[in-house]
């Protein structure tokens, strides 16, 4: 008798035992199943040419701040992801767009063709190459996945000045950092618009980088000429100040951008 109740008594620990070890078990593996994703840090070099080490700059600090627009643009991608990117200077800045800006130059035209696409604008105010790059090295183009990406910088480096090597060696540099932080996105290198007293600069640019958009396997797409008189100088009526569009400069360009998002 004594022996038929000890081995029930061990029999029953047993079962009690293995039941354990099986919650046991399945609770570790539940717990490998949710561990949240570890996310590698992107690495970015930074080169040795000027264009290739990104900094910051308050040249247009009496327009705007340029800190507080990269804190509004984590902000603002954080609360509502963007699927397209414009990402340059003050010719995107001042266009339209969110985040905002005092100043507008072709808000009619942006609100046509951009807004209904909610297009982001990562344009800042004399920006050139490496001011973007570090940009994108402080999480603009992180925590969400593009469709496109229209890239349009340059032009404050040609009156840095930089000379044209520079220039197309950061354009090179910026544009795969792009790629390691939106692997996926279709990226849309634009020519440099044209500018009073620099269109055969431009052009020849122009031609530069297109090879460059070649060799990284990126889209390239000029509008200069929408932008040029029948004597290869800007034409004037479409500029507010020589550089940046007007009104019905920019009118041109927005159909042609839209374009390329479709």
């Amino acid at each position: 008798m004594t022996y038929k109740k000890t081995g029930l008594i061990l029999f029953f620990l047993g079962l009690s035992l293995s039941f354990a070890c099986t919650k046991s078990e399945a609770g570790s593996q539940k717990n490998e199943d949710t561990k949240p994703e570890v996310k590698v840090p992107i690495e970015d070099p930074i080169g040795t040419t000027v264009t290739t080490i990104p900094v910051t700059h308050t040249r247009d600090a009496k327009t705007y701040t340029w800190a507080t627009r990269h804190q509004e643009v984590l902000a603002l991608n954080k609360q509502r992801p963007p699927k397209i990117v414009f990402i340059g200077n003050s010719i995107l800045h001042y266009w339209g767009g969110e985040p905002t800006a005092s100043l507008t130059r072709g808000a009619d035209s942006w609100d046509q063709y951009f807004k209904p696409k909610d297009v982001r604008n990562l344009g800042f105010g004399f920006d050139r190459i490496e001011n973007v790059l570090w940009r994108v090295h402080n999480g603009e183009l992180d925590g969400y996945s593009a469709s496109h990406i229209v890239v349009l910088i340059g032009t404050n480096n040609i009156t840095a000045p930089n000379t044209d090597d520079e220039i197309i060696e950061g354009l090179d540099f910026l544009i795969k950092a792009i790629q390691r932080h939106q692997p996926t996105a279709k990226i849309i290198l634009m020519g440099l618009l044209p500018r009073r007293n620099y269109e055969a600069r431009i052009a020849s640019l122009n031609e530069r980088i297109s090879t460059v958009a070649a060799t990284l396997k990126v889209q390239y797409a000029t509008s200069g000429n929408l932008l040029l008189g029948s004597n290869g100088k800007i034409d004037e009526t479409l500029f507010s100040d020589g550089v940046h569009p007007n009104a019905t400069g920019y009118g041109l360009l927005a159909p042609f951008i839209n374009s390329h998002l479709n």
